[in-house]
């Protein structure tokens, strides 16, 4: 059973209202969308939540940023957010080879996906290959890295210049097409169906794919038989806890069909039976199949100015004490624009850059860093 409760008013889809402050190459998609496949009802119902199984949902918005029909409900039991309607197979494949890269107004020029790159490389690709490798060493002549959802491929580059052996899994020939000319071997397929053969992964990667997929069991089950026993598995999504408490209707997004926090899917990965070596409420999450306890031991963090911010700053945060507050009204004090979230939110966004950097600046001091 689903019980309406909305953040506010303006939660509610009006398929009349024009959205403001979008690029018309937007709007065309937009409404592409809804006559393509709102109003051809190309969804499929979700009954059950996907964390405990349960079925009474409170439904706390119609509509995403760009005003789209998108169903969002919170479990009343677990508190996992989702989407009660998702696109079918058919409407899916749609929106992303019909309208997908208009409606976020991405540039599909050569020289912007070639700056993109370039810029992707430095800002998140390497602080994301120190980040994993802060808890994990892995052995380059032996060790196999895989993104699922890799787009260009440049998450796997820094492992490339490093001399491991990469693959990158992309549905977007473009993409696949562009990161092969870069020297990485990007592959045109599915998660759920490409098999690695002999030669298991002992690492995959999941930038930003996981809350996209259409049913994330099947998922998590599928990276559980395709990790190596001993193998690690790394995720990152934007999570609600922290990305939302600005303003939950720019966060909510029609592509994302999940909204996890650090509960729901810390709940998911041990259903699955994966061990969680690291994860927090940005969302970073580091976690294995391995049964060996000895790998969940945490690694230390040289001492740097960032840091001693971080952990000043973790102080704080605990002490407004937001794990404490119920999803839904952290969600609702957010959209009434309340003063002691949004200071939560500066100081989670703060403590979250400093403590990522810190570990790079470890890392480099360790000679291990960016090339």
């Amino acid at each position: 059973m689903i019980i309406e409760q909305l953040l506010s008013g303006r939660y509610k889809f009006n398929k009349d209202f024009t959205p403001p402050r979008l690029l018309e190459t937007q709007q065309k998609s937009r409404i592409l969308f809804l006559n393509e496949i709102h109003n051809r009802n190309k969804y499929i119902s979700i009954t059950k939540c996907p964390c405990c199984g349960r079925s009474d949902f409170t439904k706390i918005s119609e509509i995403e940023r760009r005003y789209l029909p998108s169903d969002i409900v919170i479990c009343d039991f677990c508190e996992m957010c989702f989407k009660s309607l998702i696109l079918d197979l058919e409407a899916n494949e749609y929106h992303y080879s019909k309208i997908s890269y208009a409606l976020r107004g991405k540039d599909l020029s050569d020289d912007a996906i070639e700056k993109l790159f370039a810029e992707r490389i430095k800002l998140y690709a390497y602080p994301r290959y120190n980040f994993i490798s802060h808890f994990v060493e892995f052995n380059c002549k032996s060790d196999l890295i895989v993104e699922f959802g890799c787009n260009d491929g440049a998450n796997l580059f820094p492992w490339y210049k490093k001399g491991f052996q990469v693959v990158g899994v992309e549905l977007d020939p473009k993409m696949v097409e562009f990161g092969n000319r870069k020297g990485l071997n990007l592959i045109y397929g599915d998660l759920l169906n490409y098999n690695f053969g002999e030669k298991p992964p002992k690492l995959v990667i999941l930038s930003h794919t996981l809350e996209h997929v259409r049913d994330v069991n099947k998922v998590l089950d599928r990276l559980y038989e395709i990790l190596q026993p001993d193998g690690y598995l790394f995720i990152e999504v934007p999570g609600i806890r922290s990305h939302a408490l600005g303003d939950p209707m720019i966060y909510f997004d029609v592509e994302h069909n999940y909204y996890f926090d650090l509960n729901s899917l810390s709940k998911l990965l041990k259903r699955h039976t994966f061990n969680i070596v690291y994860a927090d409420e940005f969302i970073r999450a580091l976690c294995t199949p391995a049964q060996n306890e000895s790998v969940l031991l945490p690694k230390q963090i040289s001492l740097s100015l960032n840091k001693i911010r971080a952990d000043i700053l973790k102080i704080f945060i605990d002490t407004i004490g937001s794990k404490k507050k119920k999803l839904f009204n952290l969600l609702k004090e957010s959209e009434r624009d309340s003063f002691v979230i949004r200071v939560l939110n500066k100081l989670q966004m703060m403590y979250f850059r400093y403590y990522y950097s810190a570990i790079s600046i470890s890392r480099s001091r360790e000679g291990n860093g960016n090339i």
